[in-house]
């Protein structure tokens, strides 16, 4: 027995010497990917956070690692606000405690190698003792701004409820048009296609489930788009077989307009999926135009980028159009999500009506199911896409 058990310990023994190097090397390997995983190393952090086509369309929207890259890089940071406005700019609102041991220097570099990669630089225009902003440009086209407060700000969400009195006339309206349908029919999707309050939902040509979710809000009576491809400003596209760019023919345009009405039956109207370099062609929003004028279609300019002709060319040829106002989920914090549901709901109160732009996104839809019923109740009337188009 004692000489079995020796063997046997030799052997293991043996097989540890003669194997010690690969071990070693497995070791170190499993090292490095916990480090890389879970230490923050700003260079590796900002290589990867976002996709090209995020930085092109002038907002980060598309995902939010680089908000998040920067919350873990600097863990004394809180985000506070991220929203775009009516001119497609894009700022994103950080607060920092008065206590706080982030120095402006390093921001500005965290954010020149989260973004020279893709072409941009960082420009630092304000930087007041509690207020730092960086803008992030391509040339001369300012695509988003990030803003650094130094002090406590906490969000209220009672507080912004926006009241208005039963006795008005008319009740302010608002708008929801909600992008990116077509690509599933998973459980979350068939939830916001069931959603009491109207909608207009977006759904993006010749995609798996284009068809199928058409055919379902027809059944429901409910109002859907076509969410059409438009190029970006450096021509890049996540739908080339079918997206509108200034390059393609009128004939070859008119032939994926066509293709996507047939992928789409039913639909009432258009706006653009992504688009930010195709909505300042002044020619191919022209021939947009003269063919969903035809169509009896309306369109809605989703702004990507400030200066979009989409909404201007439309009018001028005789389309009932309208503009989004508010992106409702620039960021997936659900607080921020509903902050700018009441920013859309104070437009509304003060201009009759107002469009904002959300997508079929989970953090989107709970936010909506908590927050809708708050504004029924303080006197807003949810209407669809063609209600307020002019």
């Amino acid at each position: 027995m004692r000489y079995e058990y020796y063997k046997d310990n030799k052997i293991k023994t043996s097989f540890l010497k003669k194997y010690r190097w690969a071990f070693l090397v497995i070791f170190t390997a499993i090292s490095i990917f916990l480090g890389f995983k879970y230490i923050s190393f700003p260079t590796k952090l900002e290589s990867n956070i976002q996709s090209e086509e995020a930085f092109y369309e002038g907002y980060f929207s598309i995902n939010s690692q680089l908000d998040n890259a920067i919350l873990n890089r600097f863990p004394d940071m809180s985000l506070k606000e991220a929203n775009s406005k009516n001119d497609g700019i894009v700022s994103h609102t950080f607060n920092l405690p008065h206590n706080h041991t982030v120095n402006r220097d390093q921001i500005r570099r965290f954010l020149l190698n989260a973004t020279s990669g893709y072409g941009f630089r960082v420009e630092s225009e304000l930087n007041e003792p509690l207020r730092w902003e960086y803008y992030i440009l391509s040339d001369t086209t300012l695509w988003v701004k990030y803003i650094f407060e130094i002090g406590n700000s906490e969000y209220q969400s009672e507080a912004n409820v926006v009241r208005v009195t039963r006795k008005s006339e008319k009740k302010p309206q608002i708008c929801l048009v909600i992008d990116d349908f077509g690509y599933s029919n998973a459980p979350l999707i068939k939830e916001f296609l069931n959603f009491k309050t109207p909608l207009t939902y977006a759904i993006i040509p010749e995609r798996s489930y284009s068809t199928l979710i058409a055919n379902s809000l027809r059944l429901k009576d409910k109002e859907y788009i076509i969410h059409m491809p438009m190029v970006t400003i450096t021509q890049s596209t996540s739908e080339p077989n079918i997206v509108l760019a200034d390059s393609l023919s009128s004939n070859e345009i008119e032939e994926r307009l066509l293709r996507a009405m047939i992928s789409v039956p039913g639909a009432k109207g258009m706006n653009n999926h992504q688009g930010s370099g195709a909505t300042q062609s002044v020619n191919l929003m022209k021939m947009v135009a003269n063919f969903i004028k035809e169509k009896d279609f309306f369109f809605v300019d989703s702004r990507t980028i400030s200066t979009t002709v989409a909404e201007t060319v439309m009018r001028e040829q005789g389309v009932r159009t309208g503009n989004r106002k508010v992106f409702i989920d620039e960021s997936s914090d659900e607080m921020l999500i509903e902050k700018a549901i009441y920013e859309l709901a104070e437009l509304a109160k003060n201009n009759g009506k107002a469009l904002g732009i959300g997508h079929c996104r989970p953090h989107t839809l709970a936010v909506l199911k908590r927050v809708i019923p708050k504004l029924i109740d303080a006197g807003y009337e949810f209407v669809t896409a063609s209600q307020i188009v002019e």
